[in-house]
């Protein structure tokens, strides 16, 4: 990691530690507290004597493990790795509506700085630093909450990602709209930033016992010149996997456009979504007019011990699922199945990225409301994956079957 990452890190905690300040959705106080006092909440929580500053220590470890096979015996194999290893720092200054995060991941070779921001919280608000751009409902939704080991794949894809910039946003009862515009992200250097532009709005009403969501977002990002162009490709449904659909290098700019919707009724709960990535080609590459790409899901899933997927409307994306009956006070914990359809495709005009669909069996066994036992079976078909760059992967007729089996521990606090 860069050593203005570990610089910036060791500031923030200083100045919390003087003037601490609770950020996460989900996260709550403290019940009591002894002046200058950490209490265990959740997490290892600080809380001034006069309770304006609070500031908490999170983390999260997911540690997946499995096989997989494809058709053309190219990747087949066993593997395992630590999906993720965060520690953060979320903080409030109450009576300003202040609240801020800082979290870096520490899984892989290469550790980097995910959320990174300072935001006034109130009907409108105001946030700066580097977080996810204002796009689709999966995308918004941590992966804590998320009914699948991984995102959908177009959202891989398309390069819906934490960028560094400024937003605004209206959070009404059942109603958002924000808005954001980005140069990057902090991993990235000046000649490597380009800009995008991001915009959502979402809408979630309660008919009877049915909650629903209905949104749409869009982007547009711009290479600025001489950047490196735009490249849109995918793994199957795990990230232990190879890409099997890639186009290589190949956009100055595009635009997307998404639209999301999901219900929950009780235990059961259906959620999908689809997008298109419309891309202006680099003057250098090859195809002679202009793709449109595509991609999309649906899923549903049912918890078979009766919890529900919570949702809130006020942030336009589900939260943490609170288990009935934990093992820990001698429960069954929170069981649930899950099914999900996952296209993506990556081939237009003369580009010829490849196109994958993907089915998913899940299930998750939720032992607390903050650790998890998930289990996902996947099997991916690609077609006209012919792509230079898949070669070796998908051989000539750019055709594959990939097969996938992975577990995931996962615990947070």
């Amino acid at each position: 990691m860069n050593r203005n990452y570990w610089a910036a890190f060791a500031v923030l905690v200083a100045a919390t530690t003087s003037s601490p300040g609770l950020a996460e959705d989900d996260a709550t106080s403290p019940s009591s507290y002894n002046a200058f006092s950490i209490a265990w909440d959740k997490a290892p929580t600080y809380k001034s004597p006069n309770g304006d500053h609070e500031v908490a220590l999170t983390g999260r470890v997911y540690l997946d493990a499995g096989r997989i096979e494809d058709n053309d015996d190219a990747a087949n194999g066993n593997d395992k790795e630590v999906r993720q290893g965060r520690v953060g720092l979320v903080g409030r200054y109450r009576p300003a509506d202040i609240r801020y995060k800082i979290e870096a991941d520490f899984a892989g070779n290469d550790p980097d700085i995910k959320d990174a921001y300072v935001e006034w919280d109130g009907i409108v608000t105001l946030r700066g630093g580097q977080f996810r751009t204002p796009n689709s409902l999966e995308n918004q939704t941590s992966s804590r909450f998320t009914t699948f080991q991984e995102r959908a794949r177009f959202i891989e894809a398309f390069g819906l990602a934490r960028q560094v910039g400024g937003g605004i946003g209206v959070n009404l009862a059942n109603f958002t709209v924000n808005f954001g515009a980005f140069r990057g992200d902090v991993g990235t250097g000046k000649e490597q930033v380009g800009t995008a532009y991001a915009g959502r709005l979402t809408y979630g009403p309660s008919i009877g016992p049915v909650q629903l969501h209905l949104g749409g977002s869009v982007r547009y990002r711009k290479r600025d010149s001489g950047q490196p162009i735009l490249r849109y490709r995918a793994r199957a449904q795990t990230a232990l996997s190879n890409r099997f659909v890639d186009t290589a290098a190949i956009g100055r700019e595009d635009k997307f456009y998404g639209v999301e919707g999901a219900a929950v009724w009780g235990p059961v709960a259906l959620q999908g979504e689809y997008s298109w990535a419309k891309v202006d080609l680099a003057p250098t590459a090859a195809s002679p007019s202009d793709p449109t790409f595509s991609g999309g899901y649906l899923e549903l899933s049912w918890y078979m011990t009766g919890e529900q997927r919570r949702y809130s409307p006020s942030k336009g994306r589900f939260a943490r699922t609170k288990v009935k009956h934990p093992v820990t006070e001698g429960g069954p914990g929170a069981w649930q199945l899950a099914y999900r359809f996952d296209h993506l495709d990556l081939t237009d005009k003369s580009v010829f990225g490849g196109e994958q669909q993907t089915q998913v069996l899940g299930f998750n066994w939720h032992v607390t409301d903050r650790q998890r036992i998930m289990v996902n079976y996947s099997w991916s078909q690609i077609e006209e994956a012919t792509s230079p760059v898949l070669l070796a992967l998908n051989g000539i007729d750019g055709q594959n079957g990939v097969q996938a089996l992975i577990v995931r521990a996962q615990i947070e606090w």
